[in-house]
């Protein structure tokens, strides 16, 4: 639902973090069951970003929602400040920008995830 004074649809980008948080908690731990049972260790990054992973695939997800046609005046207008309730810790662009490849890997398993359940759906004519 649009309320009158925001651009986005808030319950929307709550489904959508939901679902995106989900995701990123069974996939970490698949990953400690699986790679780190094997002994196998995890690169550790050399700073940790305040916002979490979920969070950034939520607001890379939520921008195609968004109806914005440009990517860095959605982030700097909508992100930055409507959204700032929601994202506290959204770093600068270009900052956010540089975080994009930290989560490369869990967007293209949930793109695969979700389109694998696309597909699975049958409809009657």
């Amino acid at each position: 639902m649009k309320s009158k004074d925001t651009k986005f649809d808030v319950s929307m980008l709550f489904e959508l973090f939901f679902f995106v948080d989900n995701a990123c908690l069974l996939m970490q731990q698949w990953v400690a069951q699986h790679w780190l049972s094997e002994g196998k260790t995890m690169p550790r990054p050399r700073s940790v970003p305040k916002i979490s992973e979920s969070e950034i695939l939520t607001i890379l997800i939520f921008y195609h929602y968004s109806g914005y046609k440009c990517f860095e005046y959605y982030y700097k207008a909508l992100v930055l400040n409507d959204l700032k309730t929601y994202f506290p810790t959204a770093p600068s662009y270009n900052y956010f920008i540089e975080l994009i490849e930290r989560v490369a890997l869990p967007m293209a398993i949930l793109a695969k995830l979700t389109c694998q359940q696309a597909e699975k759906q049958e409809f009657i004519t």
